[in-house]
């Protein structure tokens, strides 16, 4: 999936691309998604490292879940996820697995703020209560605190 202007170099690129090169990189394609699909975490972090070293304007790349149907997974280049992303909620839970992508909930935790340091500070009020999110206004970035 290539969206914005990150995904200008990849277009430009296919676009001035002759047919025989267009086939080879389809064939890349097909080997990179079939190494960001596997089981094998290792393999799928080591491409996506690849990727970012190789072309330095590609910040996030977007694969298929392997692991269950219609989702998407993200690589993200670690040196700049703090600067687009922050942490809106943290809960914690005992999940089992019922069947067919079904999943109880139960010891459910909630996160009320983070300390500059990183520590999670519990919300005990509302302990299993699998429905309540506590947001963190504003998002939490690393150096931020409560």
């Amino acid at each position: 999936m290539l969206l914005g202007n990150q995904s200008q170099s990849i277009n430009k690129l296919i676009n001035a691309c002759n047919p025989d090169e267009v086939t080879r990189l389809l064939i890349t394609d097909k080997f990179l998604s079939d190494s960001l699909m596997s089981d094998n975490y290792n393999i799928t972090s080591y491409v996506a490292n690849c990727i970012f070293e190789k072309n330095s304007d590609i910040y996030v790349i977007a694969y298929p879940s392997k692991q269950y149907p219609g989702g998407i997974n993200f690589a993200i280049k670690n040196k700049v996820i703090w600067d687009h992303l922050g942490i809106n909620a943290v809960r914690y839970a005992q999940i089992r697995h019922l069947a067919c992508g079904y999943f109880e909930e139960r010891n459910t935790r909630h996160v009320k703020g983070i300390t500059q340091r990183g520590k999670l500070i519990w919300d005990e009020n509302h302990a299993d209560d699998e429905y309540y999110t506590y947001p963190l206004e504003p998002l939490w970035t690393p150096g931020q605190s409560i």
